[in-house]
């Protein structure tokens, strides 16, 4: 069930989502929390598309009302990235993930199938299928390393932050700092450092650029940060390295 109170965005995702591919059906929508109670009992969604900030009854309000039935669909909440306090109430109202808008079809897609799984897990459906969602879910976390990765990569050579990563991967930075550290085994900072590190090196083999010129093409705009990070990860300076290679 979608509950959505901008008929644009409600229609993209009904119609737009290729759902029937994965055997997901669309049983009804809303565009208010108080109409989509009304047909809660009527409808009896498996899970529920919720938005966050809507006109009548907003989607705290919703979970609120939900959380007093005797059950309750598996609730995806759907939120921009400064409403986030608002997410991490209706997590603690019920709501068992979350997406960040903007999203795309491929990311509704992976979340209703995450929480299909479980649910399905904690339900007892079969656990094959409880094990095949799961490694979508597994599957998904990956790809929003690489695509981390693949930003980081990017923009490297200017001052970025982890929430920023974060909102172009759509997910939250605490989410992003743990998984990240979880599959490449190192922080995002670390990360940062380690590969304007390997960039500086190779900057450093043309003697013509000059060590501050160096550090601010790297990302670098304090040069004694700079020769600090470098010497952590190099155990010489930015002159020791170049002597060392015969380049000074």
């Amino acid at each position: 069930m979608v509950v959505e109170d901008e008929s644009a965005i409600r229609k993209n995702i009904v119609q737009d989502t290729p759902w029937q591919d994965h055997g997901i059906t669309v049983c009804g929508e809303a565009g208010n929390g108080s109409a989509a109670l009304g047909m809660l009992d009527q409808l009896c969604p498996d899970i529920m598309l919720l938005d966050i900030q809507m006109p009548v009854m907003d989607g705290i309000e919703t979970l609120k009302e939900m959380e007093t039935r005797q059950s309750m669909p598996g609730v995806i909440v759907l939120s921009s990235y400064s409403e986030f306090s608002y997410v991490q109430q209706a997590m603690r109202y019920g709501a068992l993930d979350y997406l960040l808008k903007p999203f795309r079809p491929s990311d509704l897609v992976e979340a209703v199938l995450r929480v299909n799984a479980r649910m399905a897990a904690s339900q007892g459906a079969s656990k094959e299928s409880a094990i095949a969602l799961e490694k979508l879910a597994v599957k998904n976390d990956n790809y929003v390393i690489k695509r981390a990765v693949h930003y980081i990569e990017q923009i490297y050579h200017r001052d970025i932050k982890l929430e920023e990563i974060a909102r172009h991967v759509y997910v939250t930075p605490a989410y992003l700092s743990t998984r990240f550290k979880q599959e490449t085994g190192i922080s995002t900072k670390n990360y940062l450092h380690k590969l304007r590190i390997e960039e500086a090196c190779k900057l450093l083999s043309t003697p013509a650029i000059r060590v501050y010129e160096v550090a601010e093409r790297v990302g670098y705009t304090e040069e004694k940060y700079f020769f600090q990070v470098f010497k952590k990860y190099m155990h010489l300076t930015p002159m020791q390295y170049r002597k060392q290679k015969g380049l000074d």
